[in-house]
């Protein structure tokens, strides 16, 4: 009679390879990512051929967010230009450069619908310029600050994604020439910084003191070695240029809360522009939590 409990074909091979040592086994080690434990509790850590892990962390983030966030993000329109990774909920597409900018602007939701003038000091693709002015109509100007190189794609990308009239709002500055902007009264920075040499972001930051009324950071609130993901083989030149940069150059354990609390108190020192601003709110930029949202409003 055969026996209705019977093993599966693909517990056979899983038998046949996984489990071949069983015997053997070495008990201080078995649960390590690439291990044999991974497959029988969980997926591996590793996993470099599929997107799981990335949608998963999106999916969460986003069904997550408050009813508010859904109508922000159905304001922006084509949101998908460039084909990005995205996920599906209330009927929406979602992808995560967007789930960003729905936070920032949530975050900054006081000074985004006060202020006529807006300067952002590194916009990427312009993503978060898109967002806003479509959400935010008082906005008369929104001027980027940016690298030449990144300036074309920006310039390109967000002809395409915003209409005519939005689209004059924009005043496109080169980095060698932010000496000439002449009216901000809300700046913003997002996952820049940290980028930038260390007197380079202070130059920035004497042009905010010197002429905003509000100021946004988003920005990592430490330096981490690449091992603490599991990444073993980096580019060594690329990450002792990266160390060296922006104003956080502490090295935080990013999944200990304890030492990530006391990297947020630096970074909330380190971005206030001067004594005559004080920090209005912040919280943890997540899903990652070595980043920090920080508003700050001069006195």
């Amino acid at each position: 009679m055969e026996n209705k409990y019977k093993q599966s074909s693909l517990w056979k091979h899983i038998d046949g390879s996984v489990f071949e040592d069983i015997q053997n086994i070495d008990l201080s080690s078995f649960r390590k990512p690439g291990s044999l434990n991974n497959r029988l509790a969980s997926w591996d850590p590793y996993d470099k051929s599929t997107y799981r892990y990335y949608k998963n962390i999106l999916f969460n983030l986003v069904t997550a967010m408050p009813k508010e966030y859904f109508q922000l993000y159905k304001n922006i329109g084509n949101a998908s230009l460039g084909a990005p990774v995205s996920v599906k909920v209330n009927g929406q597409e979602m992808n995560l450069d967007y789930v960003f900018s729905i936070q920032e602007m949530l975050f900054c939701f006081e000074p985004l619908s006060s202020v006529e003038t807006i300067c952002e000091i590194g916009a990427g693709f312009g993503r978060l310029c898109h967002s806003v002015l479509k959400n935010f109509k008082k906005i008369k100007k929104y001027t980027i600050v940016d690298l030449p190189s990144c300036l074309l794609l920006s310039r390109k990308y967000l002809r395409e994604v915003l209409s005519e009239d939005e689209y004059n709002k924009i005043e496109f500055i080169s980095n060698l020439e932010a000496d000439t902007l002449r009216d901000a009264e809300f700046f913003i920075n997002v996952d820049s910084f940290a980028e930038m040499e260390t007197d380079v972001v202070k130059n920035y930051i004497s042009l905010v003191d010197k002429m905003g009324s509000y100021f946004y950071s988003r920005n990592t609130v430490c330096k981490y070695h690449p091992s603490m993901i599991g990444l073993e083989e980096f580019d060594k030149n690329q990450y002792e240029s990266a160390i060296s940069l922006g104003l956080c150059k502490k090295f935080v354990d990013i999944f200990d809360s304890q030492e990530l609390d006391l990297a947020r108190k630096d970074y909330l020192n380190l971005y206030q522009p001067s004594v005559s601003w004080r920090l209005l709110k912040t919280e943890v930029s997540y899903p990652w939590q070595y980043y920090q949202h920080a508003l700050y409003t001069k006195d």
